[in-house]
């Protein structure tokens, strides 16, 4: 987590509090101290070295005695298991994501193929995840489509083109 307290605000030490349910809140670091300064803004980092896995973590900050941020700041935690991406949920229904690693944020592109290995589908992303959906599979039509096709095979390739990861998941939506 990352944050900045602007310039001329100020705080007696910091709490960052983590909830899995976003009503119960734990602490789970203090910045101990004076936070902040009254002549130039200040910002700080913070990393959740034990994230609840597989689950939504919320985050704020109590700042003090000024009250805590609002509203919660929601991050999923995925553990992979070993694995360089992940399908949720699988099986797919509608809308599923393809998370997968991507720490500094650079070019990837997913590439997906029914069970027939016909290409279905090519996207781009920037961040740490593809968001699919089923019906923009079936509206593609430079692809010869079986519509009876439930699995599809994806690849996740870096931008000069080398495989990351691959992996396949199922639609349940037909």
């Amino acid at each position: 987590m990352q944050w900045t307290i602007k310039r001329g605000s100020t705080c007696i030490g910091t709490a960052i509090l983590r909830s899995t349910d976003n009503v119960h809140f734990e602490v789970i670091g203090e910045i101990q101290g004076i936070c902040g300064n009254s002549d130039f803004a200040q910002s700080y980092n913070f990393t959740d070295e034990n994230p609840v896995k597989n689950k939504t973590n919320y985050y704020i900050l109590e700042l003090g005695f000024s009250g805590k941020t609002e509203p919660s700041l929601p991050v999923t935690y995925f553990d992979f298991s070993g694995h360089k991406s992940k399908v949720i949920p699988n099986p797919m229904k509608e809308l599923g994501y393809i998370y997968f690693e991507n720490p500094n944020n650079v070019i990837h592109h997913l590439h997906i193929f029914d069970s027939h290995g016909k290409y279905v589908f090519k996207g781009k992303s920037e961040t740490e995840y593809f968001a699919v959906s089923l019906s923009e599979l079936e509206s593609i039509e430079t692809a010869s489509f079986n519509f009876n096709t439930t699995k599809y095979y994806y690849i996740i390739t870096d931008d000069s083109g080398v495989r990351l990861t691959s992996g396949f998941f199922l639609d349940v939506g037909n």
